[in-house]
């Protein structure tokens, strides 16, 4: 089992790897979705749904760490300094166990009940190093305008072909297909509502706790899926390394990690 850490990009198109090693176990990596809905009722009394967005959220803590030896002020100072890309709205990745980190694009769509799944080669493969292995946990996420999510368990990984112990329960027909290991997110983001709010807080220094809101930017998610380029085989060379993953998508307005 590896520890959980948090790796950016601080210098953009540059494409040099900043990583944070927490060196234990978070305290809690909780899934806080946001759905944007509009709906509308009839005289009658019909409703009418119109699924807008959806970003999936999560909380991220990492309780009363010590700030006594050098590891935990070396923690405390990476983390503050970590608040300025996220303040920015610089995108980061969050990995729950280091051993598992693993992401992964689905090559085609996918219809409900399916249990094999053809990837299309492995996302930023030079950072989500872990590998999956039976009875590990993955999420779906689907893409604009469902954003189907759910949970599987794995049965067996051998790339490109990701077998699940039970079928699928929602179809998958809108690109991109996201699929990354329970504790594993990508492209995570600080939300406007939760700027202002201090990372880390401290007693006296004694000990510190780390926490932070973060939404998935579903559009930098689109854009690695681009990058990508529809490599179907199974040489994890051919998926978003970290420099690339780094650049800067002008014509966009946004940039992906």
């Amino acid at each position: 089992m590896g520890d959980a850490a948090i790796y950016y990009w601080p210098d953009g198109d540059a494409g040099t790897l900043e990583t944070i090693d927490f060196a234990e176990p978070l305290t809690t990596l909780e899934l806080e979705p946001k759905r944007e809905r509009f709906s509308t009722r009839t005289l009658v009394g019909r409703q009418y749904d119109n699924n807008v967005s959806f970003a999936p959220r999560i909380r991220v803590t990492c309780e009363r760490f010590t700030g006594l030896t050098g590891g935990g002020k070396g923690l405390a100072r990476d983390l503050l300094s970590l608040a300025s890309h996220l303040e920015r709205g610089q995108s980061i990745i969050v990995c729950e166990d280091t051993a598992k980190a693993w992401a992964a694009f689905s090559r085609t769509s996918q219809a409900r009940g399916n249990t094999g799944v053809y990837t299309d080669g492995l996302l930023m493969s030079s950072v989500l190093a872990g590998g999956l292995a039976a009875a590990d946990e993955v999420r779906f996420i689907g893409g604009y305008p469902s954003h189907n999510r759910e949970l599987h368990k794995v049965t067996s990984w051998s790339s490109p072909l990701l077998t699940l112990t039970r079928g699928l329960r929602y179809s998958y027909d809108d690109e991109p297909i996201l699929i990354q290991e329970r504790g594993t997110w990508v492209a995570m983001k600080v939300p406007p509502d939760a700027l202002g709010r201090p990372i880390l807080t401290h007693d006296s220094r004694l000990t510190y706790s780390f926490e932070a809101v973060l939404e998935m930017d579903w559009g930098v998610v689109a854009a690695m899926h681009e990058q990508q380029g529809g490599y179907n085989d199974a040489d994890s060379g051919h998926g978003i390394t970290m420099d690339g993953a780094a650049k800067i998508d002008v014509d966009r307005g946004f940039q992906v990690i």
